[in-house]
């Protein structure tokens, strides 16, 4: 395997992205792919057992020049970053880091390829930037965290209160029996009638998700989703499919891989990670 590689540094206001810029040592395709890590301690931009190493290098021996980097406070990247929050991707790192790959000679068009954090970060760049044709996203979290917590609880007190000890004893006394019946009725009622209303069923997807896909596929670009099968955000999304969300999946631009056995999420093992470099050079490669 033949490639070069070289150290890329990419300023973000007054801090400065550390990257690893690999490039084909043949002729470029036109093709460049950035990859995003995920949030946590152990998504450093190499990642676990230098997966996202072995997978830029095998694309760039097909002609694609791919830059990976750590996200500000991460590895040799300056700042300081305690969290990442879903519902506060990086996009102006993304944004940069886009811009950095479309500035090199040869590249034309880019893919992005991110995990996670990094898939909600890759999903938010592509919604501002046309070069962006295609993204690789694994263990996409499509739900708004606020919006979902919020949603559980209210259904989740309601239960408490309508099927708890204290609510099911209304129905032993007399009085209040016919009153409780009809107040339990009328709220199940009213969540059924909500659900087939046309109103949006899942509100706590994230618009910027929903908006961000609708962009790339709106303009002929790309998506491969890629879950493993004990992903929890894998179950997630197949609840989000009685929404907007369901209908912009069901396109032709976006395609949904959920055959990685086990959890994909952080790619905890060795199998996972050869499986998901598989399926995402190979769809790469494809759609080119």
């Amino acid at each position: 395997m033949i490639v070069a590689e070289s150290p890329h540094f990419i300023d973000v206001g007054s801090e400065t992205l550390f990257g690893i810029m690999t490039r084909p040592q043949a002729e470029p395709n036109g093709v460049g792919v950035v990859v995003l890590h995920g949030g946590g301690d152990h998504n450093l931009p190499s990642h676990r057992n230098r997966w996202t190493v072995e997978f830029a290098r095998g694309l760039a021996t097909d002609g694609y020049t791919v830059l990976r980097v750590g996200f500000r406070g991460v590895g040799e990247s300056t700042g300081n970053n305690e969290t990442f929050a879903l519902s506060d991707p990086f996009v102006s790192d993304g944004v940069a880091i886009v811009n950095a790959l479309a500035a090199e000679p040869g590249v034309h068009r880019i893919y992005a390829v991110g995990s996670c954090f990094g898939a909600r970060t890759a999903v938010g760049v592509a919604a501002e930037l046309p070069v962006v044709e295609g993204l690789v996203l694994s263990a996409l979290p499509v739900a708004d965290p606020e919006k979902r917590k919020a949603m559980d609880n209210s259904t989740a007190d309601f239960l408490k209160r309508g099927f708890g000890r204290k609510g099911l004893a209304g129905l032993l006394i007399a009085g209040r029996r016919d009153r409780y019946l009809r107040i339990l009725t009328n709220k199940i009622r009213s969540l059924t009638a909500y659900r087939t209303s046309g109103a949006n069923p899942t509100p706590w997807v994230a618009d910027s998700v929903v908006g961000g896909l609708r962009a790339v596929a709106g303009r002929g670009g790309r998506v491969l989703l890629v879950y493993g099968t004990e992903d929890d955000f894998y179950a997630q999304f197949r609840e989000a499919q009685a929404g907007p969300l369901g209908v912009l999946a069901a396109s032709p631009a976006i395609e949904v891989d959920a055959s990685v056995v086990g959890r994909l999420h952080g790619y905890p093992s060795v199998a996972v990670q050869e499986a998901f470099v598989e399926r995402a050079s190979a769809w790469i490669r494809r759609i080119d």
